[in-house]
């Protein structure tokens, strides 16, 4: 293994969380049924920014009207009440802990996501994932702020690490800070990366993407 360090995305990539996210859209903006093909839709299209961002755009974007703070602090709160316990609960991508807990001893591995920071702590705890990251990255930091921050603080150089993510955003969030970039696509779902990205099913296949 040439990399130095590896960096992954948590939902769809960790776990097999990714329609969990989609259907708390659903359930959040249930009310608004005239537009809620479209949120979902643009949902799809921008995976992998905060929840937070996400809300700001629909009703910017959608909705067209104010979101006021007690209404996006509700939103958030809701949100969380969905997931929490299904994203717990739910699959973890084949072999992904075994990779872990193998690598987390070989290399420092660090966690990028979208998710609030605490609550992504308080889930990766339950789960009894923590103890394989040597940090923990959710909003509202940005993943190339972070991604940026860990590069300087450990003294790597971008082309020493890789990131394992599963939406564009991610991809970007790799190509605007110059890491390498392996793509997460589930066997039988649609490749939203460029045709030259490298892409894996699930982690039996990462070793050998790496190498």
């Amino acid at each position: 293994m040439k990399v130095k360090s590896l960096f992954f995305d948590f939902d769809g990539v960790i776990v097999e969380s990714a329609g969990i996210k989609a259907d708390a859209y659903k359930e959040v903006f249930k009310d608004e049924s005239t537009h809620l093909t479209e949120i979902i839709d643009f949902y799809k299209a921008h995976n992998g920014l905060s929840r937070y961002k996400m809300f700001d755009l629909v009703y910017q974007e959608i909705l067209r009207r104010p979101l006021s703070a007690d209404e996006k602090n509700r939103l958030g709160q809701s949100f969380s009440e969905t997931v929490m316990t299904k994203v717990i609960k739910c699959q973890p991508v084949k072999g992904s802990v075994d990779f872990l807990e193998h690598f987390s001893s070989v290399l420092p591995l660090f966690l990028l996501s979208a998710t609030p920071t605490d609550e992504l702590k308080h889930i990766l705890r339950t789960r009894k994932l923590v103890s394989y990251f040597q940090e923990v990255h959710g909003s509202p930091i940005e993943k190339s702020e972070a991604a940026r921050s860990i590069m300087k603080r450990y003294m790597l150089s971008p082309h020493e690490v890789t990131f394992i993510g599963d939406t564009f955003n991610d991809f970007h969030t790799a190509l605007e800070t110059d890491m390498n970039f392996i793509g997460r696509v589930p066997a039988g779902s649609e490749n939203p990366f460029p045709r030259s990205t490298s892409t894996i099913e699930d982690f039996t296949q990462l070793q050998a993407a790496l190498d």
